[in-house]
């Protein structure tokens, strides 16, 4: 599954997704980057994909 698929699989907007990252993670993914990512205009770094595997409880392969 994509970071896309993920995300509409629990039914969140982007701007949902970013503001639960940003409490609980204290992460910088913003809507737009997390937009970006989703239509691979920017690749995911390390860091946010480990973050974002945790929080959909995945894989950080799973989410690139």
């Amino acid at each position: 599954m994509s970071l896309l698929s993920n995300r509409e699989a629990i039914g969140l907007s982007i701007e949902e997704l970013s503001n639960r990252l940003a409490s609980l993670y204290k992460t910088n993914l913003s809507p737009e980057k997390i937009e970006r990512i989703e239509t691979n205009e920017l690749k995911l770094g390390n860091d946010e994909a480990k973050i974002l595997a945790e929080f959909f409880n995945t894989t950080s392969e799973d989410i690139v």
